[in-house]
């Protein structure tokens, strides 16, 4: 199967509005990573990774997904969002459906009403349901089980993610283009209150660029991250005890960094001429997609010259590795949905399982899995099992 540039772009883009306002931003607090892209030593999968495990996610009557927007791992367990059904599916480590929410959506005392973002609290395995429409947070137990719900401070719309902290502490992202209010607030539900607002941003425009990660919050150890969801150089980390929003990383691409301030020159609030600048731009600026890191790397997935480059950044090191790809062939590398420290994590559909692995690194298990394949079955999750560093 071969991609168009734009058909890459639509696989790649989550078209989803967001917003933010206007603030400078002192470079000097940033850990700089400078990254010489066209010099970059060029790599392939089978040097990245040992082997490739496949974990088809069951197809049921009761568990067919129609969109992966976000892949939790809890228990060896995988808690799966699905925005077009307002549902959290749960699979085990083998890819057999558990259970879902589909059974709690409804207007009754202990359902929700819509499902935008969920969290895992680690120490006991609740889950944690944002539900805007109803303006609340709805808590349920490993079985399922309704906990607790608790109201949302109308002062907190929009809502779009959240991540919770501890206890009764949470952390939202509530970009609102209009009103200018900050992004980041940390959030009680203990007297609905709003403890502290933060605003990592730069300009209105990036609002309307599109959005290409889903969430924007991931972890690491006990590390929260912060970055954008649009196209962008910087992540930040919350401090989580004193409610900061600090200064982390920006990625320096010389000459080849694209700056948000170019946007304005666009004056238009249109998604699609901003998709188009990107397209138009992307030989000469690298558009960092999205971030994921572990404790050893830094992995991001960056748009450039009409393919995709996954960056590797080895933080002993101080060494960038790069596979490159355009999707035309089989061993390519899809972005990282999440890692660990011992695997990669992506999610496909199966007609494009191919392109994502190659035979030689495929376990016997998966080479199964690839031959059994249906096109219109559930994704499959793709575990790239990361070499060693010697």
């Amino acid at each position: 199967m071969i991609f168009t540039h734009r058909k890459i772009l639509i696989l790649l883009f989550t078209i989803l509005i967001m917003s933010c306002q206007s603030k400078k931003i002192d470079n000097d607090a940033f850990n700089i990573i400078k990254i010489d892209i066209d010099n970059i030593s060029k790599e392939s999968i089978n040097d990245w990774f040992d082997s490739i495990e496949l974990i088809p996610l069951a197809s049921t009557n009761n568990s067919f997904i129609k969109e992966v927007c976000k892949i939790t791992k809890f228990n060896n367990n995988y808690y799966i969002l699905d925005n077009w059904l307002h549902t959290v599916f749960i699979f085990d480590s083998i890819g057999d459906y558990i259970n879902s929410t589909q059974h709690l959506k409804g207007a009754g005392p202990n359902e929700y009403v819509s499902l935008i973002d969920f969290d895992i609290d680690k120490s006991n395995g609740n889950l944690h349901i944002l539900d805007p429409v109803s303006h609340k947070i709805r808590i349920y137990d490993r079985n399922l089980s309704p906990i607790v719900s608790s109201n949302i401070n109308s002062k907190m719309l929009p809502l779009q993610y959240f991540k919770h902290i501890k206890d009764s502490l949470y952390i939202f992202y509530c970009p609102a283009r209009e009103t200018g209010e900050p992004a980041i607030k940390f959030y009680t539900t203990k007297g609905e209150k709003i403890l502290k607002k933060e605003m990592p941003t730069v300009i209105k425009e990036a609002a309307y660029l599109p959005n290409t990660q889903y969430s924007p919050f991931y972890e690491f150890n006990d590390n929260l991250i912060f970055t954008q969801k649009y196209p962008n150089n910087e992540a930040f980390k919350i401090d989580t005890k004193k409610l900061l929003v600090k200064k982390y990383l920006r990625y320096d691409f010389n000459e080849h960094t694209f700056n948000l301030e170019s946007l304005k020159e666009l004056k238009s609030k249109n998604l699609d001429d901003y998709t188009n600048y990107i397209e138009s731009n992307n030989k000469d600026k690298c558009f960092v997609f999205t971030k994921n890191e572990n404790n050893l790397h830094q992995f991001i997935s960056v748009y450039y010259k009409h393919c995709m480059y996954i960056i590797k950044y080895n933080k002993e090191t101080k060494e960038n590795k790069v596979i490159i790809n355009d999707y035309s062939q089989n061993g390519s590398l899809g972005r990282a949905i999440f890692l660990d420290d011992d695997y990669y994590y992506c999610a496909a559909n199966p007609e494009y399982i191919e392109i994502l692995t190659n035979n030689e690194l495929l376990t016997k298990e998966a080479q199964t899995v690839l031959s059994q394949r249906k096109e219109d079955n559930n994704p499959i999750i793709i575990k790239y099992k990361l070499k060693k560093q010697i």
